[in-house]
């Protein structure tokens, strides 16, 4: 008799042990047999699903809070991963499920199931379950901002990549009318010498011509003669300075010879000026 009361303390302590763990846990925990019915749920747990714990115990789990999917559809109880678990004498968890609340209002839960065994034997099992609507929340939160970043990020792109392509166009008009302005001004300075070389180059010729045939003619007088070649010499070396300009604004090399003809001669007329090899 006193060894069956001892056995008796001795349970009886060991339950409030277990039911002190079972209150001082965090998330929902609740037992089922094999037959699904609740034996035993925390107040955590209970509170969870709006009942107090002694509305619970001997329920059937699937029935009262496993029901049915998040869109409402019904879950057959042979889907019901909890079920599973402990009927194939396995573990499982499980996040993207709902549970039901007493007022028919479901919450998305991250719930565990684990055999409870007696030997070899399952017994039963031990569910722990949490509301995770916040982290979920969260989650579709993160996965919005997510996509209006990459739509942004999109968008920046097509912006940027007209924009690149503005200005490549923008580039290549710029390009165009560089290479227009330089025909332009290369055809503008070839006219320019042309009108230089034959109206003031061919005035130039004939007054020389004019000044030796004076020069010819008033040889007698020392006077006249200095005179003349005085006025030769300008002459000369207008014609000189005439033949420059030419140069610098069409040098006629290069509309009779070319370009590489033309950088030789540059090349010998900077060498002679310069001294520079």
């Amino acid at each position: 008799m006193f060894a069956n009361l001892h056995h008796l303390s001795h349970h009886a302590a060991w339950r409030r042990q277990l039911e002190m763990l079972l209150e001082s846990a965090g998330e929902g925990i609740y037992g089922i047999d094999l037959a699904g019915r609740c034996i035993f749920i925390n107040r955590v747990g209970a509170e969870l699903l709006g009942y107090e714990p002694d509305e619970v115990l001997g329920r059937q789990m699937h029935y009262l809070i496993h029901h049915s999917h998040g869109n409402g559809a019904r879950m057959p109880v042979e889907d019901c991963r909890i079920f599973k678990a402990f009927k194939e004498g396995c573990s499982c968890r499980v996040e993207d499920e709902v549970l039901w609340r007493r007022d028919g209002s479901p919450f998305p839960a991250e719930y565990a199931s684990y055999p409870i065994r007696n030997g070899e034997e399952v017994v039963g099992a031990v569910v722990t379950f949490t509301d995770i609507t916040e982290r979920k929340r969260t989650e579709a939160a993160l996965r919005a901002a997510r996509a209006e970043l990459e739509r942004r990020v999109v968008e920046r792109t097509a912006e940027l990549s007209a924009a690149h392509l503005q200005l490549s166009q923008a580039h290549d008009g710029l390009l165009r009318l560089s290479a227009h302005l330089n025909s332009v001004r290369e055809e503008e300075r070839a006219h320019i010498a042309r009108e230089i070389h034959d109206d003031l180059g061919a005035s130039l010729t004939a007054m020389q011509l004019e000044l030796n045939w004076l020069r010819q003619r008033l040889s007698d007088d020392p006077l006249i003669r200095r005179h003349i070649d005085a006025a030769l010499e300008i002459g000369g070396g207008a014609m000189d300075a005439l033949r420059r300009i030419l140069n610098d604004l069409r040098p006629g090399v290069l509309d009779h010879l070319g370009l590489w003809a033309a950088l030789e001669s540059l090349l010998e007329e900077t060498e002679a000026r310069s001294g520079l090899r």
